[in-house]
């Protein structure tokens, strides 16, 4: 008798399974304000001043070119990054998961495959979902040190998964993620509880823009 075809089996189970990609700062954690300080002073160290609208503005594109941009100079760059990277992990200590999604993550587990893709450190990343014991919930964590674009970082997701497109989800808080997702051709679904408020997320024209947590339930969970 023929061995049972496992990849075979493996993928017709994907068919009938989704795949949440979400964003981490700004749709899980609160974490504006912790992670706009860093930044401004991670700039201002190479003299370069920066408001919080002008940081919002980073992410109606990727923010990290974003802040290549800005600081038009490699060396003023990798300081900037430097600091970024020696600073967030003890500042964030201070950010909370925004409590609601808390309960949401571990029932939209209970139905779907669920992974972060975000712009954050994946080992910072690990470390709050840990302390809130979430790590469990996802399969895939890929952070700034993984890939700078998020296209990447989802088709890297999905290919691991085998889950196909059409049962793919992608939850952001910023137009440029919403952008990068519709780009891959899934399912967008914008937050207005994290960086970009509602009325700038429409300008990217998600599959659907949500204002509060539980609506994550009802839109995927059908």
């Amino acid at each position: 008798m023929d061995a049972p075809n496992i990849t075979r089996n493996r993928t017709i189970m994907n068919t009938q399974k989704k795949l949440i990609i979400m964003d981490f700062d700004g749709v899980i954690t609160d974490s504006l304000e912790v992670v706009y300080q860093v930044v401004s002073q991670a700039f201002a160290t190479v003299g370069i001043p920066l408001s919080l609208d002008a940081y919002k503005k980073f992410f109606l594109i990727n923010p990290k070119l974003a802040e290549k941009q800005l600081t038009s100079d490699e060396k003023k760059f990798i300081d900037v990054q430097k600091y970024i990277h020696q600073n967030i992990p003890i500042r964030y200590k201070k950010v909370k998961i925004f409590q609601p999604m808390i309960e949401i993550i571990q029932k939209l587990h209970a139905s779907a495959e669920l992974a972060i893709v975000s712009s954050s450190q994946s080992e910072v990343i690990i470390e709050k979902l840990k302390k809130y014991s979430l790590d469990q919930y996802f399969s895939q964590i890929l952070g700034a040190d993984k890939e700078v674009s998020k296209i990447d970082k989802i088709k890297s997701c999905m290919d691991k998964s085998g889950i196909e497109k059409k049962s793919v989800y992608f939850i952001s808080d910023t137009v440029g993620d919403i952008l990068e997702g519709k780009k891959m051709g899934i399912k967008t679904i914008a937050v207005s509880w994290g960086f970009h408020n509602k009325e700038t997320l429409l300008g990217a024209t998600p599959d659907k823009i949500l204002t509060e947590p539980d609506e994550l339930l009802t839109y995927i969970i059908k």
